[in-house]
């Protein structure tokens, strides 16, 4: 079973370089680590029952596809981490018109979550849906919120149902355990005990008005061609103090649009376009890299496609000798001067034929 361990281990890891990870990677890791030592500086608190908690729900979630369907999910390292961060982070809940510390009954501060937003960019294969369904039905359930609204919003029905559908089939494939705490049907998963409900949603915006939305969960963010209905699931959370949207991808496409607030908690991973080399030494990441019996990463990196006419497409195989960034930087710089070595000599091999053997450079200087 997993533990919030898991995830501080996996972001030390990370910082020390013993798992290779892109930039965006490493300063969400830095960030949460900082955050859990000097955070209640800022009245920022990491509570670890808080993050343990939601740990131990999945604990009793299914796998629903393949051959491990029926089987216990195990959490991954970086699964761990995001959860944590979204879970485990709290800070007080502040009157907006006083400005003042919220207390309860007993005269104790009332916390709340602190990322209100939160962004999950993997690439494909990586349990999204997954992470996202549990998510769904943690909030619908467990999260200890009565009434709670969850909704899974995409660009058409069928899309938002996915999430759903993967939660429904947790369901029935946790009967004794996890499926007890719910019921279900066509349209929605539902706890009669808590008047709570979890709902598919198309991407028609004027059917979401007037929600109070405890959680929006926003499949392939990416395919949205506009914010009406992230506005509309935002709005919606407004008006309860815990509620929280959580979405998945695409971070370079909406960088200044859907994806910017100082309450969010954005984890990217994977190939997304124009963010340059992403991954990770593990069996977590887009394409795996290997350490080899004398614990230096081998990375293997070949060029794709076919040569159109005058092209020429140079493979490459270079090795990294060692860990963290800086091993990384030397290998592939001598990666570029042998790629710039092998360039030359090719364009000299084919200059030499191109006049051996008449060809169209020497035809063009006569």
């Amino acid at each position: 079973m997993a533990i919030v361990a898991d995830g501080i281990q996996y972001a030390e890891q990370v910082i020390a370089g013993e798992i290779v990870a892109c930039e965006l990677v490493r300063l969400a890791c830095q960030r949460f680590l900082n955050d859990i030592e000097h955070g209640p500086e800022r009245g920022i608190y990491f509570i670890e029952d808080r993050a343990q908690h939601i740990l131990d729900f999945y604990s009793f979630i299914p796998h629903v596809k393949g051959a491990l369907a029926g089987k216990p999910i195990d959490l991954m390292p970086w699964h761990v981490f995001i959860l944590i961060n979204i879970f485990g982070f709290v800070i007080p809940l502040i009157d907006e018109q006083t400005g003042k510390e919220v207390v309860d009954e007993d005269g104790d501060v009332v916390f709340v979550r602190r990322f209100r937003t939160a962004y999950d960019e993997v690439a494909r294969k990586n349990a999204k849906s997954t992470l996202s369904s549990g998510i769904g039905l943690y909030m619908t359930g467990a999260d200890g919120e009565g009434g709670a609204e969850v909704y899974s919003a995409a660009t058409t029905r069928d899309q938002a149902r996915i999430v759903f559908e993967d939660a429904k089939n947790m369901l029935k494939k946790s009967k004794a355990t996890l499926g007890r705490l719910f019921e279900f049907n066509k349209l929605a998963i539902y706890q009669e005990r808590t008047a709570s409900k979890f709902e598919p949603l198309s991407s028609d915006a004027n059917n979401l008005d007037g929600l109070n939305i405890h959680c929006g969960i926003v499949d392939e963010l990416h395919a949205h061609k506009t914010r009406d209905v992230w506005d509309v699931l935002e709005v919606g959370v407004k008006a309860n103090a815990k509620g929280d949207v959580y979405s998945s991808p695409s971070l370079s496409q909406y960088s200044d649009q859907v994806v910017s607030s100082p309450t969010l908690f954005a984890f990217a991973k994977g190939g997304a376009p124009g963010l340059g080399l992403m991954g990770e030494a593990g069996s977590e990441a887009i394409m795996p890299l290997k350490r080899g019996p004398d614990g230096s990463l081998g990375v293997r990196a070949t060029g794709g496609g076919s040569a159109s006419s005058g092209d020429t497409i140079i493979h490459q195989t270079f090795h990294v000798t060692g860990n963290g960034d800086e091993a990384l930087y030397q290998a592939m710089q001598e990666a570029a001067r042998m790629g710039a070595e092998q360039g030359a000599s090719k364009a000299k091999s084919d200059i030499m034929r191109d006049f051996q053997t008449n060809g169209s450079l020497r035809r063009n200087l006569r």
